[in-house]
């Protein structure tokens, strides 16, 4: 049998649906997407995609957060 290396982004996005319900701070969000670089990616290619209809480049974040909004992002994730 091969032995899995256990996924740490598992991790980041159950505390990242737990703090969407609570309605948590938008840094403490921050900074659990900083934890997961992936999910980061994952992030910006989504809310910088041509689907989202946005002219502008998000970079960062908390601009991703705030131009998805708290249910389309609880909806990724």
């Amino acid at each position: 049998m091969e032995k899995k290396r256990f996924d740490d982004s598992g991790t980041h996005l159950l505390k990242l649906v737990r703090l969407l319900n609570e309605d948590a701070d938008i840094d403490i969000i921050e900074q659990t997407f900083r934890g997961s670089p992936g999910l980061t990616y994952k992030l910006l290619l989504l809310v910088n995609s041509v689907a989202t209809g946005i002219r502008i480049k998000v970079k960062n974040v908390r601009h991703a957060v705030a131009t998805l909004g708290r249910q389309q992002l609880k909806r990724w994730l």
